[in-house]
């Protein structure tokens, strides 16, 4: 038996985003990169959330077995895309034991106008308010060419994947989900307990929607994650 930890950014996010998150964890750890990013930026980009969650799942079965303990944590859209793949995991009979989920409210409550633009001058704008990134960074030749295309793109998968959840039948899978207390897309989280029929906690940190970044609290979270990595687990976040 193995523990593997694998994780999935946030829109137009790399797989390095949680490089210091889960620093010396005691487990595998599989970052994944989303096709036509960074890395991969040279691959077709996902035509649909679905698109996105079947070309990820093909690859994450490569890399686990039916007698891994497998955790996944994912971002802002990663929390979407790790929630969805741990559906596929489990009807295929993989063990999952944890979903992270950072800066996310559950699929039936999060606004998606909110994700929707006619523009890239809109899609800056969002992107200056969250991400308090200045507008003559977002403006450069570099982003516009190499980072804009693929942050559009994935909001354009968000925003179309609202009919695509079904709560039909809950997941058995602890829930441990994480925000901070100033971001300005995500007002509660505790919705989530509605996905599954196992636990789901809360867990606060200081901060917007990339609360991650933050030094006090990257170890904060990294806490959290050890705790359910614990071969005898007792639930205490």
């Amino acid at each position: 038996m193995s523990k593997k930890l694998i994780t999935f950014p946030c829109a137009g996010g790399s797989a390095n985003n949680f490089n210091k998150i889960i620093k010396n964890l005691d487990c595998k750890i599989y970052s994944m990169e989303y096709s036509g990013h960074w890395t991969r930026y040279e691959e077709r980009a996902y035509d649909s959330m679905e698109d996105c969650i079947e070309s990820l799942y093909s690859e994450i079965e490569e890399i686990v077995t039916e007698t891994d303990d497998i955790f996944l944590l994912g971002h802002s859209m990663g929390a979407i895309v790790a929630y969805e793949i741990a559906v596929r995991l489990l009807d295929h009979g993989f063990s999952v034991k944890a979903l992270f989920l950072l800066a996310c409210m559950p699929p039936d409550e999060i606004d998606y106008q909110k994700i929707t633009f006619e523009n890239n001058d809109g899609i800056k704008k969002f992107l200056n308010e969250i991400r308090q990134i200045p507008l003559k960074v977002l403006d450069s030749e570099f982003f516009e060419e190499e980072l804009l295309p693929s942050i559009r793109n994935d909001f354009s998968i968000l925003s179309n994947y609202e009919t695509m959840p079904k709560l039909s039948e809950k997941i058995n899978v602890r829930i441990i989900c994480i925000s901070g207390v100033h971001d300005p897309l995500v007002q509660r989280m505790s919705g989530w307990q509605r996905y599954t029929s196992n636990i789901c906690s809360c867990v606060e940190c200081e901060g917007a929607h990339f609360f991650l970044d933050d030094s006090l609290n990257i170890s904060k979270i990294n806490i959290v994650i050890s705790r359910q990595l614990s071969v005898d687990l007792e639930w205490n976040v």
